[in-house]
Formats: C-alpha cells, structure tokens, sequence
C-alpha cells in the first residue's frame, strides 16, 4: 500500500482523494518501479481540475516558461501561445501527455514537450527549418540509383520501424538535430547534458538506428551478401539526407 502522506505534504493545499489516485497510478504505470508518485499526485489531481493544483502547477512549471524556452523565442506573444498549447496537451483529450510520465526529471521532460510545441508554433508562423527530402543515391551513380530503384520502398519502411523501435528520447534528439536543425549546445540545454555528451548520445543512436535498418533489410531482402553491403553503404552515405522526412513523418510518442 502506498504510503500517501508524503505526497500530501509536498502538496498540502491540494484535495485528492486516495481512491482516485491509486486508480490512477494503476491506469497510467501498473506496478512500474521507481515512479515520481509526488509529481504524479500533482498530475492527478490536476486532470480533476483541482483548483489548487492547478495553481500549483501553473507556478512550478508554467511561469518558468520564459526562462526554459529563451534561447528559442523571447516573443511574449508565442510563449503565451505555446503556455497555453502545453496546457491542453498536458491535461485535455482522451489521452493527455501528462499520463505519459513516470519518473525522471520531470521538468526536463517538460522542457522536451515545450521545446517541441514551440518549434511547431515557429513554424506556422513562418518561421521553419528547412528539410532535405528523402534521397537513397546520387543521380551520377548508375549502380547507386539502380539500388534506389529497386529497393527504395523496402529502405524507406526499415528506416521507419527502426525509427520507430528507438527510445523516444533518442528518436526527440534526432528529431531536433535533423529536422529542427538544433546544434548540440540548444539540444544540451533541452537535456541538461555537455555538447559532448549529446554528440556521443546522437552518434550511438545513429548506430543503433543503422545497425537496426541493416538487419529490418537483411531479413526482408534476402539477397547475397554484397548485394546487401552496398545496399547498406548506401544507406549509411545518405543518411543525413534521409532522416529528416523519416523522423519529421514518425509517430511521436
């Protein structure tokens, strides 16, 4: 049984009912381990539209807003829109994104959806990143573009499913380096972490990602061995022109 009390303590002022929140622990993270329950008992009582909470949210986690997103946007009038966008996504619909929490940091976490929103509000303000679209070869390269010929579809739905089986948080930092055209210091601040370590965190996704497209291909194409290396080399040489529509196209989750 959990023990509510220090859930209550952080957050005195806000009304929960027990029932309503171990219901919700259940729905949302079954018998998950390690769960920020403080956090989560926020988010609870928030989707109750708990006034209290809802003021306690707004506080910790909406008026820092400025500061998170300053080094994207210091337009009063965006980050009003992209405050207001957070709250929906977060607490409206049959699926609010808050459900998706468990554990971790959860203002880091919050920043990824933030950074996310207000990129998408850039853009449809005019303000987008140009992305390169999906090319598997060089039109100079005769065996090249027979390979894109023959097997561009094949390529094209590997990529995806090995977007898809990525970590969601690996898949965001592509995203905002390949589609969003974020350099490694902007994706460092996203997730507290040094330029280095986002560029090590980006090179082994890339690999994994690889690696991933390589066995997907091997397993549907079933062709000889050096058919599938300059199949495989190709990917590799126009990776940075392919991931941008792939990733851009992806589910997020």
């Amino acid at each position: 049984m959990l023990d509510l009390a220090p859930l209550r303590s952080a957050w005195p002022d806000v009304v929960l009912d027990d029932a309503t929140f171990l219901a919700h622990v259940e729905r949302v993270a079954g018998n998950e381990p390690d769960l920020d329950l403080t956090t989560m008992f926020l988010a609870c009582a928030c989707l109750q539209h708990e006034p209290h909470a809802l003021a306690g949210f707004e506080a910790r986690y909406l008026e820092p807003l400025p500061r998170m997103l300053s080094r994207i946007t210091s337009d009063p009038s965006i980050l009003d829109e992209v405050r207001q966008l957070l709250r929906i996504k977060l607490f409206v619909g049959p699926a609010p994104a808050i459900e998706r929490y468990r554990r971790g940091s959860f203002s880091a976490w919050l920043r990824v959806i933030a950074t996310r929103l207000t990129i998408d509000v850039l853009r449809t303000r005019g303000v987008a990143a140009p992305t390169a679209p999906l090319e598997l070869a060089t039109e100079g390269d005769a065996g090249l573009a027979l390979l894109k010929l023959r097997y561009r579809d094949q390529v094209s739905t590997a990529f995806a499913l090995a977007i898809a089986a990525l970590p969601r948080t690996d898949r965001a930092m592509l995203r905002f380096c390949f589609v969003d055209n974020l350099g490694l210091d902007a994706i460092g601040r996203v997730y507290e972490l040094s330029k280095s370590a986002v560029s090590r965190r980006l090179a082994r996704a890339r690999a994994i990602l690889l690696a991933d497209v390589k066995h997907r291909l091997e397993v549907e194409l079933g062709v000889p061995a050096p058919e599938l290396d300059s199949i495989v080399k190709l990917v590799r040489s126009q990776l940075h022109l392919s991931l941008p529509r792939l990733l851009k196209s992806a589910v997020q989750t």
